[in-house]
């Protein structure tokens, strides 16, 4: 086990991120409003995901600015916790892994994140529409999610 990662919190969100780019994928491959063609999939579906990739991330953006206000005082707590994280103390106070996050931004991470993985799926899916085999799509691995989950630290509370 990794000192300081909430198992059960990475997998909740997890299953949140593998469910919502799945449903990502369905939509714009096999739902009602899919695309008929690999051109019209990068010339209208794609550009859409990316709009609300962006409309997410500058909203968590802007929860940042209160985050700014704290971040000084918050400073002279990271110093001092960063050496009891490296020494294995599970001090949720001090994790200095909460410094750079809001819970905001937190939020919005584990929501882009299914975007971001569908947008490089679809983005390769030109082999979808000259096969008849779905298997063809390339998909990231579960241990790549985890892996992001964990180094983005989306399994901490800011407060």
């Amino acid at each position: 086990k990794l000192i300081g990662i909430d198992y059960d919190q990475i997998e909740t969100i997890f299953k949140q991120i593998v469910n919502k780019y799945e449903e990502l994928i369905n939509k714009n491959l096999r739902g009602t409003n899919r695309a008929k063609s690999f051109e019209e999939l990068k010339a209208q579906n794609i550009p859409n995901l990316a709009n609300e990739v962006t409309s997410m991330a500058q909203n968590a953006v802007r929860s940042k600015s209160s985050w700014l206000n704290r971040g000084i005082s918050s400073g002279m707590k990271y110093v001092q916790s960063s050496f009891s994280w490296l020494t294995g103390s599970n001090d949720s106070k001090h994790n200095p892994r909460k410094c750079y996050w809001t819970d905001q931004m937190i939020g919005a991470v584990s929501k882009v994140i299914p975007y971001i993985l569908a947008i490089w799926t679809l983005s390769d899916a030109s082999c979808y529409y000259e096969s008849s085999d779905q298997g063809v799509l390339m998909q990231a691995r579960n241990a790549q999610i985890v892996a992001i989950c964990c180094l983005l630290g989306l399994d901490i509370e800011c407060d």
